[in-house]
């Protein structure tokens, strides 16, 4: 009883401090009464959020809960907070599913999976690494690294180079089956 009652704390703990009003992307546990543990990252991807992505992981890893999935709903955001946060999920072994839109940096997290699940209104777009000032020639160098080391289709990557944030190019079904993503319910 005492174990359930630690779990049931840290998970609160994490819960709590990985939704912090002052960051864009809500980081969350499902934790079902039957069924695996998910995380969600829902919203923009902010400064920090990669950090606390990997404390919510710490606080599971205590717990001994191992998430089965990342549940994405974002329209992206800072670049080198989705690439920790691939990096984690890639390295970790874990699924994502496409829960809602998930373009630009979500992309890189969602390409991250061992596993690719998407709705069947799932949205995922790619573009050019983006900043302030216009479009990044090395951050989309980086990216397209990325997702082809993720095992990203060259059609895939070639659609993420050839459009200019802010545009996104949505990836149709040819894409979503090359990218071997399993549709759900």
């Amino acid at each position: 009883m005492r174990a359930r009652a630690a779990v049931a704390v840290a998970l609160a703990g994490a819960v709590l401090a990985a939704s912090s009003p002052s960051q864009a992307a809500t980081l969350a546990v499902l934790k079902p009464k039957r069924g695996p543990v998910a995380l969600v990252i829902q919203g923009k991807i902010d400064t920090g959020d990669s950090i606390r992505f990997a404390q919510l992981l710490l606080a599971l890893d205590e717990a001994k809960l191992r998430p089965a999935m990342v549940a994405l709903d974002s329209p992206g955001g800072y670049l080198g907070e989705s690439l920790a946060i691939a990096e984690t999920v890639r390295r970790r072994g874990i699924a994502t599913y496409a829960s809602g839109t998930c373009a630009s940096g979500c992309f890189m997290i969602f390409a991250a999976g061992t596993k690719r699940l998407a709705a069947k209104s799932a949205r995922i777009g790619v573009h050019t690494a983006y900043t302030g000032a216009g479009s990044s020639d090395r951050g989309t160098s980086v990216m397209a690294s990325y997702a082809l080391r993720y095992g990203v289709p060259p059609l895939v990557v070639a659609k993420m180079i050839a459009t200019t944030a802010p545009n996104i190019a949505w990836l149709d079904r040819q894409d979503i089956k090359a990218m071997h993503v399993q549709a759900m319910r």
